[in-house]
Order: structure tokens, then C-alpha cells, then sequence
């Protein structure tokens, strides 16, 4: 029989355990609250412990950048990618891979990527609640409608059209535009230009027998 991992079983305990870390940290320069990597620290501390689960973390790609701030001063910026792998007793893991980025004007901005990455890895892999207003996707501003595509001309050119290469280049164009028409619109010119088609084949065959 298989031996059962520990980490699963302790990783759901402390799910279990965790209760709602609220933001308690505030950025006054642009007016917005915030979860700090210490408030984390503070809250999960005893119950990793509890469980017997520590984390390592392997920074696995590093991209580093200089940056001219606002004021003409130089910013750092980093953007990590981070493995954090969580132990067992028993030597069973379970990881997560996490983005962090951070810029910093001294020499803290890895320090604050791996923050981030961190904190964000706990959030997600613990499904840690909040008890807070619902997240900013929630607030996406509404799209004005698209305005409806004018397909006038277009039926014009097909109506005018001398021979089947003139239709061919029509149908070539409508191609490259028919993302910005409704259903509808490709729908009814698809069936203009069939009709078309069928318009000129037919004189071409009457001019033939003519002849």
C-alpha cells in the first residue's frame, strides 16, 4: 500500500485553520490600503508551526531593470519568478511558482519581489479570505457599445462589380474587416456577393451563346 504524504493532509489543516488577514497597511502616496508580507507572517506563523510545514523558495529566473522615476531619479525594478515549496515531516512537498515584481530606488527591490511573490503564493495555494469589498475585476468599467459598422459602400462595390475579379478583390477586403461588423452585416454581404456571383456568371454565359 502506498504511504499516504503528510504535506496534503497538513497543507488542509491549515486551510482549515486560516482565518480572514485583512489589510492593515496603507500606501498614502497613492491612497490605497494593502496586505503586508509581515501581516502574512504574523498570521500564519503559529499554524504552520502547528502543522509541522515549513517553506523554502528558489528564485528560479531574475530579470532586473533601471528606471528613471518621475523626478529624473533612478528606480530599480525586478521581476522574479519564485518556486516556493512547502515541507512535510515526513520529506513529502507540494510548490508553487509565483511572479513577484517590485522597483525600489535603493537596493530592495528583489527583496520586495520575493515579498510579493510570496505573499501572493500564500493567498492563492491557502485561498485565504479577506472579509473584504469584492476585487477590482469586480469593478471593471463598462465598455461603451462598438459603434455599428457602416457597410454601405461595401454593398455598393459588390452591386457595381464588372466581372468575378472584381468580386474576388471585394471578398479579399471584406476579410480583413469583417472583425469590426456584426454577424448580421458578414452575413448579408456574404449573401450579396453570392448573388452577385451568380449575376455574372450567368451574363457571361448568356454573352457566350450569343457570340
Amino acid at each position: 500500500m502506498e504511504n499516504k504524504k503528510m504535506i496534503y493532509e497538513s497543507m488542509c489543516k491549515i486551510m482549515y485553520e486560516v482565518t480572514a488577514i485583512k489589510k492593515q497597511g496603507r500606501n498614502t502616496l497613492h491612497g490605497y490600503n494593502f496586505r503586508g508580507i509581515d501581516d502574512m507572517y504574523n498570521a500564519l506563523h503559529d499554524i504552520f508551526a502547528k502543522n509541522n510545514v515549513f517553506i523554502t523558495s528558489e528564485v528560479m529566473e531574475s530579470v532586473r531593470e533601471e528606471r528613471k522615476s518621475k523626478n529624473g531619479g533612478l528606480l530599480m525594478y525586478a521581476i522574479l519568478t519564485v518556486k516556493h515549496t512547502f515541507h512535510a515531516i515526513d520529506g513529502s512537498t507540494v510548490s508553487s511558482i509565483m511572479i513577484g515584481e517590485a522597483m525600489d530606488s535603493g537596493d530592495k527591490a528583489s527583496n520586495k519581489a520575493m515579498s510579493g511573490a510570496l505573499k501572493y503564493s500564500l493567498m492563492q495555494i491557502l485561498l485565504i479570505p479577506t472579509n473584504e469589498k469584492l476585487d477590482t475585476e469586480n469593478e471593471s468599467p463598462e465598455p461603451a457599445p462598438r459603434e455599428k459598422y457602416n457597410i454601405e459602400p461595401h454593398k455598393k462595390a459588390i452591386d457595381d462589380a464588372k466581372d468575378i475579379n472584381m468580386l474576388k478583390a471585394i471578398r479579399n477586403k471584406l476579410g480583413t474587416e469583417k472583425n469590426r461588423m456584426s454577424q448580421d452585416q458578414v452575413d448579408e454581404l456574404v449573401n450579396r456577393l453570392s448573388i452577385r456571383t451568380s449575376e455574372l456568371v450567368a451574363d457571361k454565359v448568356d454573352g457566350e451563346v450569343i457570340a
